[in-house]
């Protein structure tokens, strides 16, 4: 297999994962093609790494009224990983509001 070469003029190797991911789109919503063509966008303009986020509003709010079922949601803080629970209260507003800003529809 001949390597891709990305955006950034590094040499990478196709992986199986690609074509899998391929063969998994076939019968995908165009809302999951999408994404997937975003992902691969990123890697092929030289992007070097990606953090998925898989929250919702609700689930952060429910994190801030019962933290006692919510001790092991990380959320990314300042370019660090944190526990929802253990941030401020002003602060878990902050990410409720950010999450809200970014969902996709």
């Amino acid at each position: 297999m001949r390597p891709a070469v990305s955006g950034n003029g590094y040499a990478r190797k196709r992986s199986h994962h690609d074509r899998n991911l391929a063969s998994r789109l076939s019968g995908a919503s165009q809302r999951e093609k999408h994404k997937a063509e975003q992902i691969r966008s990123h890697f092929s303009s030289g992007g070097q790494q990606m953090q998925f986020n898989l929250v919702n509003r609700e689930m952060l709010l429910d994190a801030k009224a019962h933290p006692e079922k919510y001790g092991d949601l990380m959320v990314r803080v300042a370019g660090r990983s944190a526990p929802f629970t253990a941030l401020s209260g002003d602060l878990q507003d902050e990410i409720i509001a950010r999450t809200e800003h970014t969902a996709c529809g």
